[in-house]
């Protein structure tokens, strides 16, 4: 597939690697879909240990995040009708529980070593991993690639399916529907589960499997970013909101790309349903649905 730049986010003590440092399941996609270019960013997440963020850096960076989090979920329930008012109420449920472990973390790290130790070790965490995801997204665009498929470490491929054939009706679709700018393509969180299944602005099936859809919404609210379809052209505007996060340094990138998003659509950059899910997801993320058996 030559109009297709691949990319693997992983780290030297990944897990998901094998005891020579292999991921065998993006070795497996490699040669299945033989794309333009394909990387592997492996940096150490201790690297970005020296981050310059505080304690009440943390805490608005979660604040900041649980704003834009609540405003989305509002409109997503006026969108609805209120047809979605229990999966919201939960949603806004478990976005208190976070804040509410964060700020714990933030209180223990004030009398506790290893606390503290735990504190910096997840803000590197979520430094390391944003820089790795713009990192691969600049390299994609020096690929010479129409598309890119940026992938996570924990995945791992759907052998059921024909993934070659479904890479090209993926292709075609966004060829032929050119507001679409990226597609998420992980078995991760539901259409249901994030609350968007009342606010389906389009549904579209693959030619080469009928029971997977393509769906676009009235309000972009990125899944998890495991495996994601960019198209190249949509890049730089991203990455430039993505840069305007860089103040935010606690914030995961899966919630960036959310935010980022929400940036773009309200100031008519991007329409309404530059976002699509891919359900069920082709990528299986095992973090959420368990490991490779």
């Amino acid at each position: 597939m030559k109009s297709l730049f691949v990319g693997l986010i992983t780290h030297k003590n990944s897990k998901y690697l094998n005891a020579y440092g292999e991921h065998l399941q993006f070795s497996a996609l490699i040669l299945l879909l033989k794309p333009n270019k394909a990387k592997i960013s492996m940096d150490d997440v201790v690297k970005a240990f020296g981050f310059k963020a505080s304690r009440c850096n943390i805490l608005f960076d979660t604040l900041y995040l649980s704003s834009i989090f609540f405003t989305i979920q509002a409109k997503l329930l006026q969108q609805s009708s209120f047809k979605n008012l229990n999966i919201v109420l939960y949603n806004i449920f478990l976005q208190i529980i976070y804040i509410s472990q964060i700020s714990l973390k933030i209180i223990f790290s004030l009398f506790s070593v290893k606390a503290n130790y735990e504190l910096c070790l997840h803000v590197s965490r979520q430094i390391n991993i944003t820089n790795a995801h713009k990192t691969l997204l600049k390299d994609s665009l020096k690929s010479d690639s129409k598309f890119s498929l940026i992938l996570e470490d924990d995945f791992y491929l759907n052998n059921d399916l024909n993934l070659v054939e479904i890479m090209s009706n993926l292709f075609d679709y966004l060829n032929q529907f050119s507001e679409t700018l990226l597609i998420d393509l992980s078995e991760s969180f539901s259409i249901k589960e994030l609350g968007l299944e009342f606010v389906v602005t389009k549904s579209y099936s693959l030619p080469v499997n009928t029971q997977l859809k393509i769906f676009s919404f009235k309000q972009s609210v990125s899944n998890t970013v495991c495996a994601t379809l960019y198209r190249n052209s949509c890049i730089p505007a991203l990455l430039l909101a993505l840069d305007d996060l860089d103040k935010f340094p606690s914030i995961p990138i899966d919630h960036k790309i959310n935010i980022a998003l929400h940036k773009l659509t309200k100031n008519s950059k991007v329409l309404n349903d530059a976002y699509a899910i891919l359900e069920p997801g082709i990528f299986i993320q095992q973090s959420l649905k368990g490991e490779l058996p």
